[in-house]
């Protein structure tokens, strides 16, 4: 009964597919969960790898959610790796218990046996013996045989899922996300007259969920000291209206051990509203955050007191509108 529900709800999510009423993605996270049927597999496996076209992802990329839904579907391939394994040793025990009671009933039989009037002690063990010992065998062989097809079908699953994950965590490594606007606070201090060269302090601080970062650099003053009056009133205005926007440009990259992440930090960028002039590029390269996993770290919606007391918050989430594909699933899936 479950498995044809699985089976419904598995084509109603690939019919919303097809028509572009849903994403890929969004099919992938209300997929059933731990299905046998290899056909649902199959189609699990299809829906990972859809994607849409690359300017589509590309302009995705700036938005937190599609970061999440990767890390998300990540995690779901490991539960589900677990729960494969999990899973194959219920059936294992389920099975080398059954053969056993199967053949303690020949065992129990054999020992039992009620030695003939004419038959030595000496004959009599021996028989017995060599009866227990066939009927051992036999029981160890069967049960090989058992657990080894056991093994068989459930590493074709595991394979299966961790082809996926790690296809996933490729596609993430070579993705590089922006935050901007309110996922960027920028803080400009007072103008340093005495430095040399003159500049505006600036610090950088990202308050998306994932990326705990502060970065401090400074706007250098272009013109000298006699010739600045112009460039001083522009900041300084920009300050009084808080005309200044940040951009910080990172990727998520896979661990060694491929459990957990790495968050690394490729640059920074201030400038200003209006205008969209580029007061500070700086090129970073730095990893920022290690051990990161997919499961739990994603689920944290503010990772410094100082986000919280800022009470900031992501907002303007935007839908891409994806192009309606094709997808070739397995037909045996129509309800």
């Amino acid at each position: 009964m479950r498995n044809y529900s699985d089976r419904l709800k598995a084509a109603s999510l690939l019919r919303l597919v097809r028509v572009g009423q849903i994403s890929a993605r969004k099919a992938v996270l209300e997929y059933p969960r731990d299905v046998q049927d290899e056909s649902l597999i199959a189609a699990y496996h299809a829906l990972i790898h859809y994607e849409a076209d690359e300017d589509i992802r590309a302009r995705d990329a700036l938005y937190k959610e599609e970061q999440d839904d990767y890390l998300n579907m990540i995690a779901r391939c490991r539960d589900k790796k677990t729960s494969i394994r999990r899973e194959e040793n219920q059936e294992k025990n389920s099975v080398e218990s059954r053969i056993n009671a199967e053949y303690q009933v020949q065992i129990n039989e054999v020992n039992n046996r009620v030695q003939k009037r004419n038959q030595s002690d000496e004959v009599f063990a021996r028989k017995k013996n060599e009866d227990l010992e066939k009927i051992i065998s036999q029981r160890d062989n069967k049960i090989k045989s058992e657990l080894d097809k056991i093994t068989i079908k459930y590493n074709e699953q595991y394979n299966h899922v961790d082809l996926s994950e790690a296809d996933l965590k490729k596609k993430l490594s070579q993705m590089t996300f922006t935050l901007f606007e309110n996922a960027v606070i920028v803080r400009v201090d007072e103008f340093r007259n005495n430095d040399k060269p003159q500049n505006y302090p600036i610090m950088v601080q990202s308050i998306h969920h994932l990326v705990n970062y502060r970065y401090p650099t400074r706007y250098v003053m272009a013109s000298s000291e006699e010739d600045n009056d112009d460039e001083f009133d522009m900041i300084e205005e920009a300050k009084e209206n808080n005309g200044f926007s940040g951009e910080i440009k990172y990727s998520v990259l896979p661990s060694e051990n491929a459990e957990t992440f790495s968050i690394k930090i490729s640059s920074v960028r201030v400038y200003l509203k209006d205008s969209g002039q580029t007061l500070v590029n700086d090129s970073v390269n730095k990893v920022i955050a290690e051990n990161v996993t997919a499961a739990s770290d994603i689920k944290v919606e503010s990772s410094t007191n100082e986000t919280l007391s800022q009470g900031k918050k992501l907002q303007g989430k935007t839908q891409s509108k994806k192009k309606i594909q094709m997808i070739a699933f397995p037909k045996i899936l129509k309800a």
